[in-house]
């Protein structure tokens, strides 16, 4: 699962070859605690369909995979229906 995380901040990297900022927008779970039960609920239910999906954790998952990517993350905005708006800056070239 984390491989995959890795994977996905990777191809993102790759990609800023002339921006230095990327966002992330969707679900997450927030210091491994979920937003609302019914977020709880659908995780539990994408996991019962596959173990590799479901809800990623912003401080334990996403900031250091994109660290490792030279990606420093910048700013978490709360979005409408429970979902983050994570902002990144590429710190290395």
């Amino acid at each position: 699962v984390v491989r995959q995380v890795i994977q996905a901040v990777c191809e993102v990297s790759r990609d800023l070859s002339c921006f230095n900022v990327t966002v992330f927008g969707r679900p997450f779970k927030n210091n491994g605690a979920f937003t609302t039960p019914s977020n709880e609920e659908f995780d539990t239910s994408l996991k019962q369909r596959n173990p590799l999906w479901g809800y990623r954790d912003i401080q334990s998952e996403i900031i250091p995979a994109a660290n490792a990517q030279g990606l420093s993350h910048d700013a978490t905005f709360n979005m409408p229906a429970n979902n983050f708006l994570l902002t990144f800056i590429k710190t290395e070239p």
